[in-house]
């Protein structure tokens, strides 16, 4: 998945971000659950998470990188209030997962 230490490539930011989706979507009822597409939003227009469950993913991707030997920082990315920035969709959020990395 990762190449070396401390490096994520495309798939293993992605599968990062499906297994912090993953945990969330077992807490929320059926109807405001995300699907683990690249495609699916999570932020803006069409997404269905409040903002206690934007921070709760993005804590728990930066922890999951961090056991990876991967250190970043999504809180405090200025794109975070941005409906078409960085964290748009789960594929732009492993994108940015990846850049950071």
């Amino acid at each position: 998945m990762s190449s070396e230490s401390g490096i994520l490539d495309a798939a293993a930011a992605l599968a990062i971000v499906y297994a912090a989706i993953a945990e969330l979507n077992r807490q929320l009822p059926p109807e405001q659950r995300i699907a683990q597409s690249p495609e699916a939003a999570f932020v803006g227009p069409g997404s269905t998470l409040d903002s206690l469950s934007i921070i709760t993913v993005l804590a728990s991707i930066e922890q999951s990188a961090g056991e990876r030997g991967v250190g970043v920082s999504l809180l405090d990315h200025s794109g975070l209030g941005q409906e078409s920035g960085p964290f748009r969709t789960l594929g732009s959020l492993a994108g940015l997962l990846t850049a950071q990395a």
